[in-house]
């Protein structure tokens, strides 16, 4: 390991799902009724954030290590949520997050893939992540 003792290098993670990644090429998603394809974008964001600054070891190491839950997710998600976003050039962004209990390390999780949707309506893998806890009303 270079670097942070807790969290192996970048490259390690490079070298272990690249492989995994570019073989999942598109995944038919139910709950979108559309494929979900696999390209630059999510590659990209796995270790750069939407700012293009390079993410913490811990960020890069989750979002790796969700890859091999993605097609589950993807497949078996029976819940959405869409949220609107722009681009830099003004072009309307959809967002749709999509979030499936999962057994990770033998310990249930929500994980939560992000899809976005430009205005083709291709729909692209961008993020995985552990759900976020709902916000409690004060």
């Amino acid at each position: 390991m270079v670097g942070n003792k807790k969290y192996p290098s970048t490259s390690y993670y490079l070298k272990k799902y690249k492989p995994f990644y570019w073989g999942l090429k598109k995944i038919y998603c139910k709950q979108l009724q559309a494929d979900v394809l696999f390209g630059n974008i999510g590659w990209r964001h796995i270790r750069f954030d939407s700012h293009r600054h390079k993410r913490i070891p811990a960020d890069i190491a989750m979002r790796f290590n969700l890859l091999p839950f993605v097609p589950e997710v993807l497949k078996q998600a029976n819940a959405v949520v869409i949220e609107e976003g722009k681009l830099k050039n003004g072009n309307k962004l959809l967002f749709y997050e999509l979030t499936q209990e999962v057994e990770v390390n033998g310990k249930k999780k929500n994980v939560t893939v992000i899809v976005t949707e430009t205005l083709s309506g291709i729909k692209h893998y961008f993020s995985a992540r552990y759900a976020r806890k709902s916000k409690k009303n004060p």
